[in-house]
């Protein structure tokens, strides 16, 4: 478990606090590693270069994640991040689909927030882009017991899409950001 301190500084409690009680309600806990640096919450997972196949037309498919490249508080597992610190997060997500899909076609990405779409993001293949991308960033507020976080895909090629699983071109990412 990491080293847990009380900061006590004048900025922190402010001036003129003429009680211990009124002191102690304003300091602020700030827990560090054991080399006393401040710990840093983050995760950045992707496919390890396994294609997912059969992304259905018209249907909203959650993205799996073979690989994680770090993981600092134990929250990814089983495909989505569960953080078990309440506070802001700072998510980004990215997939490439294969293609070009033979027509003009809606590409859209989602995270989800316990099981529904939270933000969406959508791009317009027009059939003139090898492989097109479609990336996501936004901050989530999480309660740090029971939200989780996943990332869906959508599209209307009109037949299964493949999403390609380079770590480059694939990839789910988040921080504290609070």
């Amino acid at each position: 478990m990491a080293d847990q301190r009380i900061v006590y500084t004048e900025e922190v409690v402010g001036a003129g606090h003429p009680t211990k009680t009124d002191t102690l309600n304003r300091l602020a806990l700030v827990e560090h590693n054991n080399d006393g640096t401040h710990k840093t919450r983050s995760f950045s997972v992707h496919k390890n270069g396994i294609n997912q196949t059969a992304i259905t037309n018209a249907t909203w498919i959650k993205i799996t994640w073979s690989a994680e490249e770090w993981d600092t508080n134990s929250n990814f597992a089983s495909d989505r991040f569960t953080p078990t610190v309440a506070g802001k997060y700072a998510l980004k997500a990215q997939v490439q689909w294969v293609g070009p899909g033979g027509a003009a076609a809606i590409c859209t990405i989602s995270i989800y927030k316990n099981g529904t779409p939270h933000r969406i993001a959508t791009s317009l293949d027009n059939n003139l882009v090898i492989n097109p991308s479609t990336d996501i960033s936004c901050d989530v507020d999480a309660n740090g017991t029971t939200d989780y976080f996943e990332v869906y895909v959508y599209h209307n090629f009109g037949s299964d899409r493949t999403i390609t699983g380079p770590a480059t071109d694939t990839f789910f990412q988040g921080h504290k950001a609070d």
